[in-house]
């Protein structure tokens, strides 16, 4: 949920006003602003009316903060306004009209150290294409209407990323899905954690909230031990309306697995949702096609 509110210079008066979202906090609108060259540096703080100050770190909706507030900041200089300054929160050109939950759930199976075009192993193009996706939806204008979690598989499942709004995830971080792994190909543990996950995200929603939903993307390069119980949870999964699990089997060149290409295509929502892919600009495009790229 959005709210609106007016920065206000308390040296000069000047007043930007924009919309931020309830579980925003004062950092995340420091960087914003300084992303917007409206602010030289982040040495910001903020003050409520009555002079104290706002503290860092604090989600808004945890603050005594209401829509329509102003919110008075100081800094060594005058603003410098860029072009448009009425949109002062980080790259966001419009206002949130919906949000989706990206999940990727990678497969860190030992296989996934084989090499495939462009790169030394298949862990070092998926770690490229993570980071490549997440960066071009950083500098979307629909930046604020999504959040990312990843769930790494292999003979067990871990959550290298808890659910976390797009603006605040480091796009430079290590997703190699095989730190932690690197052993049995256990798809269904994988899909577990995911549809916790997203179970978790869709039980939240204000009935007044925009649209929440859910869109699980699952890569894996190998055939599945458990392919029976792997079914069985993905079924559940796409008994929510409100989730799509996309997949892809992520084929090294000449090296292809037919059973394990059949049940990634059996998992997925529809037979849209599914794709092979070889390389990292294959992966980061079966990502981005997975997800709900409006205005990107």
């Amino acid at each position: 949920m959005h709210i609106n509110l007016n920065l206000i210079n308390k040296a000069t008066g000047e007043k930007i006003s924009g919309q931020s979202e309830y579980q925003d906090t004062i950092d995340t609108i420091i960087n914003d602003l300084l992303n917007e060259n409206v602010i030289p540096n982040t040495n910001v703080h903020f003050e409520y009316k009555d002079g104290s100050r706002v503290p860092l770190g604090v989600s808004l909706q945890n603050l005594n903060i209401n829509d329509g507030d102003d919110l008075y900041f100081i800094i060594s200089s005058s603003i410098q306004p860029g072009p448009n300054p009425d949109q002062f929160l980080g790259k966001r050109k419009s206002p949130q009209t919906f949000h989706q939950l990206g999940i990727f759930v990678l497969d860190g199976s030992y296989s996934m150290n084989d090499p495939v075009a462009g790169h030394n192993s298949k862990k070092d193009a998926v770690n490229e294409a993570v980071s490549s996706l997440l960066t071009k939806f950083k500098e979307s204008r629909s930046v604020k209407n999504f959040s990312f979690s990843a769930v790494f598989f292999g003979e067990h499942a871990t959550e290298k990323l808890s659910v976390t709004p797009l603006s605040s995830i480091n796009e430079n971080d290590n997703y190699d899905p095989t730190v932690g792994h690197n052993k049995a190909t256990l798809v269904h543990t994988g899909l577990d954690k995911a549809e916790t996950i997203a179970n978790t995200f869709l039980s939240g929603v204000d009935p007044d909230d925009v649209e929440h939903s859910v869109v699980i993307m699952l890569l894996s390069d190998g055939e599945c031990h458990e392919p029976k119980q792997t079914i069985e949870v993905a079924n559940r999964i796409k008994n929510n309306p409100n989730i799509n699990i996309c997949t892809t089997f992520f084929e090294a060149m000449g090296k292809s697995i037919p059973e394990a290409e059949s049940l990634m295509k059996t998992l997925a929502s529809g037979t849209t949702s599914f794709s092979k892919t070889y390389d990292s600009d294959t992966l980061r495009k079966f990502f981005e096609n997975s997800l709900s790229n409006i205005a990107i």
